[in-house]
């Protein structure tokens, strides 16, 4: 069985491969890997989103995510805590979530809506002072 321990660097982008866009943040991550199940947290503080567009995503997870059979969860994501988001899918805005996409290193940002389930986490309601903490667990590759 496999028993590592780490840390990883948490990074902000606008789709499912890094691309720098002069995005500007400091971040931190720990992982912890128990067999096939890898348990993270992070958190990212962003000074300034550059060029990015469209949703959010946060890449960098220490090991990629399986593949997963049909409808089958990869993995969770809770957040802690989101300060200075422009959540515009509800009012008053209900929290934001995500999920690793399978057979990668990378968390879809989601935000709940009051009445119609999630919807994308845009860019645009990540605000160039916003911090995000957050913690998960995902089956590894």
């Amino acid at each position: 069985m496999i028993i590592s321990t780490g840390t990883w660097t948490p990074v902000i982008q606008d789709g499912e491969t890094f691309i720098d866009k002069s995005q500007a943040y400091t971040s931190r991550g720990t992982y912890t890997r128990v067999g096939d199940h890898v348990f993270i947290e992070g958190s990212l503080a962003i000074s300034s989103m550059g060029t990015l567009a469209t949703n959010g995503y946060i890449g960098g997870l220490p090991i990629p995510a399986v593949v997963a059979a049909a409808n089958a969860a990869v993995g969770t994501i809770s957040f802690g805590q989101g300060l200075n988001l422009n959540l515009t899918a509800s009012t008053p805005p209900a929290g934001i979530t995500g999920y690793i996409i399978e057979g990668t290193s990378v968390i879809k940002l989601l935000e709940w809506d009051l009445t119609g389930g999630t919807s994308p986490l845009t860019i645009a309601e990540i605000s160039s002072s916003s911090s995000l903490t957050f913690c998960g667990q995902y089956t590894a590759a």
